[in-house]
């Protein structure tokens, strides 16, 4: 390398290692022997950011004029070896972000203005773009994450104001999530129907899937799961299939999704605190779970081990809860965990 030819911007995987120099040269190097196996010409200007695919295959390149260029490499069956590929023809200007998707080998995201939008390498083909100033922190599951940066940045100059990050980051669906989700509300059916003519896309079984569970489709969900090869999935649906009660299965379905706090809701609507307790301490949420015992001390000596509240909650929770319950399994709890001084609490 010359020194009048400096390294300006680099990427690497596990196959290959991609070093671009100021003059537009890109070198390519196989791992892990770094052998030097093709070089390549940028005729633009010189490149300010490259990244490769989720298997090495493509590559794309941003230059210091805004303008994208991808590169196919042609893998050749599955060794190291590899043959001169070719540049793909887009036309793409003033570009300052992109990512390729983790779970794709062909979609890349590309910030283009103020645009987002999705390009399918394979095809050529480009998505509807959305309005979007973020930058992309992550694409998987068709689904863009972003952060507006910019304002974050801004804000943090406010000294008196407190920064939520989250507040700042955006969660952006593909244009074919976008259209499944609209095909969804008519038909379940035809959302199936549209899945089954992108076999490249195997994210859209996850959101029909989840649509599914909400409506407590448990046929469509089970085939959803399948289709993803989600083995968790496929036995949670089995196991939902056996409750009677559809609002039961309704709050099985919201702790599954994640929605803890309705799956609480419908649990004591229920008349089932336990099944709350239950579900607060497999999130951990040992001083929500600490609440409902208070008001449900019935279920304290079938639902919580006194020593696993000791170790999971700060101590003067743990003894203010203690005092309260005054039983013989406490005090034996406390005489176990030699907390001798604490024992007097519980003295009449």
């Amino acid at each position: 390398m010359s020194r009048n030819d400096p390294i300006v911007c680099l990427t690497a995987s596990e196959k290959c290692l991609i070093v671009a120099h100021r003059s537009g040269s890109i070198n390519q190097y196989l791992l892990p022997n770094e052998v030097h196996v093709h070089q390549f010409q940028l005729d633009s200007s010189a490149p300010f950011r490259v990244a490769l695919n989720r298997n090495s295959s493509k590559m794309a390149v941003i230059d210091k004029s805004t303008r994208l260029h991808l590169y196919d490499f042609d893998y050749v069956n599955n060794d190291q070896s590899a043959k001169e590929g070719d540049w793909f023809d887009i036309k793409m200007q003033e570009v300052w972000d992109m990512r390729w998707a983790a779970d794709n080998n062909d979609l890349l995201a590309i910030s283009e203005k103020n645009r987002l939008t999705v390009v399918n390498s394979a095809k050529l083909e480009r998505e509807d773009a959305v309005t979007s100033n973020g930058y992309i922190c992550s694409f998987d599951q068709l689904i863009i994450r972003t952060i507006r940066l910019d304002t974050l940045v801004v804000d943090m100059t406010d000294g008196g104001k407190t920064i939520q990050i989250a507040d700042f980051i955006e969660y952006i669906e593909s244009q074919t999530v976008r259209e499944l989700k609209e095909i969804i509300e008519q038909s379940l059916t035809d959302a199936v129907n549209y899945a089954l003519q992108w076999p490249n896309l195997p994210s859209l079984w996850n959101v029909i899937s989840e649509k599914s569970l909400q409506k407590l489709q448990l046929e469509t969900a089970n085939l959803c799961m399948v289709k993803n090869k989600d083995y968790r999935g496929i036995q949670f649906v089995k196991r939902l299939s056996k409750l009677k009660n559809d609002s039961l299965k309704q709050a099985e379905v919201c702790a599954y999704l994640g929605r803890y706090a309705e799956a609480e809701q419908i649990y004591l609507y229920q008349n089932r605190p336990e099944l709350a307790i239950n579900l607060n301490k497999l999130m951990g949420n040992y001083q929500r779970a600490l609440d409902l015992l208070e008001s449900n001390m019935h279920l304290f000596h079938c639902s919580y081990s006194p020593l696993m509240l000791h170790q999971n909650l700060a101590y003067d929770s743990f003894l203010m809860f203690n005092c309260k319950v005054k039983s013989e399994i406490i005090s034996m709890n406390f005489h176990v965990l030699m907390h001798y001084d604490t024992l007097t609490c519980l003295a009449p």
